[in-house]
């Protein structure tokens, strides 16, 4: 058996937290003018390993930056692990000339606030809204020569073997973990919880059998799954994807289904001007609604929002009470 997630959070965060604090004072400082944006450099800054679906659209987002100023360079940052503190707290330290662009998911923005008792920085104050670009559903998934032929069948597994069947996810603390624990406490279910830097390995550990299934977005599993590496044996929202027919759909009403929140909010240093905020903006909306980046949208399974900021902060707003609900049903201690 692995550590369990409590331990593992603090032995990876504690540090993380001391150094971040040292960053965040350190550029925290009286709010700068309005810069001419973009700069010489701007970077986008993914909180996971290359080659998931958050990589993609990062890249893709870095791709089309580029060719609407070509005088920049428009580079990703790959930042992964830490509960994606590390991710966050290089943002911050980029400063407030709005050049790093966090793509924020749920674990930044909402779920750090909860699981630490002194949350090493301030979300709503740190890290200001550009755009709530995509929402995107989760899926079960299995190893397709497993024994394990619908979710019923997983779900059964869990109760006859309590404690030895192992469900990988991709960041420690994130919507999935806390979805997890959440779906164990109200089934009276005991399964391990594995935590995995990114998709990209845990789905190499799926299909090379050494774990029973994983929860991840959607959009990385698609590719696995249309080519038979892995088998989705259920959708963690209520939504049928029409590839995967018998993938059982999980309704948000029945507070005994596994069911995932995912969002992505692309945010700057807090302190950046709202000027410079609205110029970010304007030339992200225009990437998003370029028919490349619509049609890998789809593809990736990704709903495609590209909310302004007063939006996307409209959005925060209400979907914090949810995540605090969510951390509190978890049953997960604080760090």
């Amino acid at each position: 058996m692995r550590s369990a997630p409590s331990t593992i959070i603090k032995k990876h965060c504690n540090a993380l937290i001391a150094a971040g604090l040292v960053m965040i004072s350190s550029v925290l400082a009286p709010a700068a003018q309005a810069a001419d944006w973009p700069e010489k450099t701007v970077s986008i800054v993914v909180p996971f390993p290359a080659g998931g679906s958050t990589d993609v659209i990062g890249r893709m987002l870095a791709e089309g930056l580029g060719r609407l100023h070509p005088d920049t360079n428009v580079i990703v940052e790959n930042v992964p692990g830490g509960a994606t503190l590390p991710s966050v707290f290089a943002t911050i330290k980029g400063g407030e000339n709005g050049n790093k662009i966090l793509m924020s998911a749920e674990t930044s923005l909402f779920i750090n606030k909860y699981s630490f008792k002194k949350p090493p920085y301030d979300a709503d104050a740190d890290l200001a809204s550009v755009s709530y670009l995509y929402r995107t559903p989760h899926s079960l998934s299995v190893n397709p020569n497993s024994e394990y032929k619908t979710f019923a069948d997983f779900v059964e597994a869990i109760k006859k073997n309590p404690g030895k069947i192992s469900i990988a996810v991709n960041v420690i603390g994130g919507s999935a973990h806390l979805s997890l624990e959440r779906w164990k406490q109200a089934n009276n279910l005991d399964f391990e919880i594995v935590p995995y830097k990114g998709g990209v390995q845990a789905a190499s550990d799926l299909m090379g059998g050494h774990i029973d299934a994983h929860v991840d977005v959607l959009g990385n599993t698609y590719p696995f799954a249309v080519g038979g590496k892995v088998k989705p044996l259920a959708i963690l929202q209520d939504l049928k994807v029409s590839e995967f027919p018998d993938a059982v759909p999980q309704r948000e009403d029945n507070p005994t289904d596994l069911t995932v929140p995912s969002v992505l909010i692309l945010t700057v240093n807090g302190k950046t001007p709202k000027a410079t905020i609205d110029k970010i903006y304007e030339s992200i909306n225009k990437v998003a609604q370029e028919e490349a980046f619509v049609e890998k949208m789809k593809t990736l399974q990704f709903e495609l929002i590209a909310a302004t900021p007063e939006e996307s902060d409209k959005f925060r707003d209400t979907a914090s009470g949810e995540f605090k609900k969510m951390f509190e049903m978890s049953g997960l201690p604080q760090n």
